[in-house]
Order: C-alpha cells, then sequence, then structure tokens
C-alpha cells in the first residue's frame, strides 16, 4: 500500500516538473517574440528596403518545415541530412553530452546510427516564437545489437539563424512512459 502511495506521489512530482519546464520554456518564448530586431553594422549599410529583407526572420512555415526534415533524417538514418540543419557554429546538445559544428554533429549521428535504429518518431506539438522553436516528440529507437526498443518523450528547444539551426537542446524523459508501462501494464509505441 505504502508503494502504491509512493509512486503516485512520483508520478505527480515529475507531472508537476514537466509542466513548470513546459511553462518555463513558453515565458521564453513569449519573451523572445517581444525582443526587438538586433541591428548590426552590417545592417545599418544597408538600403532602407534591403534592411527590412535581412532582419525578416524565416517564417514559421520554413522552420516547421526544418523539423520534419530532421524527424526524417533520424527516421531514414541520415546522419549528413540532419548536420547540414546546423549552421558552421550549431551546437547539438542532449543531456550529458554536446557537438558543435557539422562535422562534429554529423559524427555523433553517424555514431548513433550504428548502434540504433529510430522506429518512430510522433509529433505532438511544434510552437514557434522568432527565431526560437519549441518540439514535444515521442521517439521510439532500437538497439541493433541486443533489439532492445527504448520510448522517450522528448522535449527539444531550438535557436535558429537565418534558415539554420543555432542550438538544438533535447530534455528527454525516458522514465515516466516506463513507470507508466510497469504500473498500468500499458503497451507503449504499439508493442
Amino acid at each position: 500500500m505504502f508503494e502504491h502511495f509512493t509512486q503516485l506521489w512520483l508520478k505527480l512530482l515529475t507531472l508537476i516538473l514537466i509542466l513548470f519546464a513546459a511553462l518555463s520554456v513558453n515565458l521564453i518564448f513569449l519573451a523572445s517574440a517581444t525582443q526587438r530586431p538586433h541591428f548590426s553594422q552590417s545592417n545599418l549599410q544597408l538600403q532602407p528596403q534591403q534592411r527590412l529583407r535581412s532582419m525578416t526572420t524565416h517564417s514559421s512555415a520554413q522552420k516547421t518545415s526544418t523539423i520534419h526534415k530532421a524527424r526524417m533524417a533520424w527516421l531514414q538514418g541520415k546522419a549528413d541530412v540532419f548536420a547540414q540543419l546546423f549552421s558552421p557554429t550549431g551546437e547539438f546538445i542532449v543531456p550529458g553530452q554536446q557537438w558543435v559544428g557539422v562535422e562534429a554533429i554529423r559524427n555523433a549521428a553517424t555514431s548513433y546510427f550504428k548502434q540504433y535504429t529510430v522506429a518512430s518518431i510522433e509529433i505532438q506539438r511544434i510552437l514557434v516564437a522568432g527565431d526560437r522553436v519549441m518540439v514535444e516528440w515521442n521517439w521510439l529507437d532500437v538497439e541493433r545489437f541486443t533489439d532492445q526498443r527504448t520510448w522517450a518523450e522528448d522535449v527539444i528547444v531550438i535557436d535558429f539563424n537565418g534558415d539554420r539551426i543555432q542550438r538544438w537542446r533535447e530534455y528527454i524523459d525516458t522514465q515516466t512512459s516506463k513507470a507508466l508501462d510497469e504500473t498500468n501494464n500499458i503497451s507503449i509505441g504499439g508493442e
């Protein structure tokens, strides 16, 4: 009985932390959406119409398209395609690891694809605010040598520099779905 209540409290605490993180990310998006455009010396030397075009960020549709390209690159195991979505100084960050630059990101993805196959990525939502995007997706991968399946709920905060990704920061939750599966005998990810 005590274990049951402990599990419920842990689930409630996890849910509260996830909601707090989502609220924090939304507040960051709102703050970044109200920031003024950055004026660089090179922008000021342009004619007024050229200046306006150079400061205009790429549309939400273009950013959403980039997210879908990233999803397909993971599903198809295409490290080059994923890496080319980044700026030359782009950062790819997952818990405990960080890669900077297109070549480092390509090498990290190539190494991952040697060990895993991505079986499913289900996009739950994409929020765009200026040059910042938040993606929530569910991810299922399979280890090639053991056939071990891992299901994760993933939130990614992405900063764009023009049409390229400058920073991709993942927050991965592998515990909530596992805890629900063990407690309620729920089949996760169509298994």
